[in-house]
């Protein structure tokens, strides 16, 4: 999907490097991102490998902009990349500063229960499963009265935040940036 909206908005991706997540050496394919001189690079992978794949670059001297989805929002990926992730950016549907009652009352039971903070995978789990739960109560356990409740609401207002659905029912909340900063991660930066 990235690659088509690339294209459609006439900035098609110049080139596409794969690596296996048990990878340790990235050779070749560092070789052929620094043939291209990208503007900047987009890393889609696993949290530890893709941190590992970044300290390489970094090291072989690419310096481009470097962006990630919110499953890099993990220690490991920090843990992995080390120096090389300051500045990367990164999405997360979650900001974790904010302080409404929702997101502040799920994240201290939370955290009381399993003495550790929610990150946005815990958030935005225990949403769809409210969301679905709130749906069976309202159809009960008829197939086609629970479809249609589940794609009735164009918004729910859950504890990573309201969500936005468009007509296929896809979350198209807005997303906050995140960016490494003095090796942790720093929600909201414009």
């Amino acid at each position: 999907e990235l690659a088509d909206a690339a294209r459609r908005l006439g900035r098609p991706i110049a080139l596409e490097v794969r690596y296996r997540p048990e990878d340790t050496t990235y050779v070749q394919q560092i070789e052929r991102i620094q043939q291209v001189k990208p503007d900047a690079i987009v890393m889609w992978g696993r949290p530890a490998p893709t941190g590992r794949a970044l300290a390489a670059l970094r090291a072989a001297g690419v310096d481009a902009p470097v962006y990630g989805p919110d499953r890099l929002v993990d220690a490991d990926f920090l843990a992995a990349a080390g120096a090389a992730a300051e500045g990367i950016t990164l999405t997360s549907p979650l900001d974790p500063t904010r302080d409404d009652p929702a997101w502040v009352g799920f994240r201290d039971r939370f955290t009381a229960r399993f003495r550790y903070a929610p990150d946005h995978h815990a958030a935005t789990a225990f949403d769809g499963a409210s969301y679905l739960v709130a749906a069976v109560r309202r159809s009960g356990v008829n197939a086609v009265r629970l479809r249609t409740e589940l794609y009735a609401p164009t918004t729910w207002p859950g504890v990573a935040g309201a969500v936005r659905f468009d007509v296929t029912h896809n979350d198209v909340r807005p997303l906050t940036l995140v960016r490494v900063r003095g090796g942790a991660f720093v929600h909201g930066e414009k």
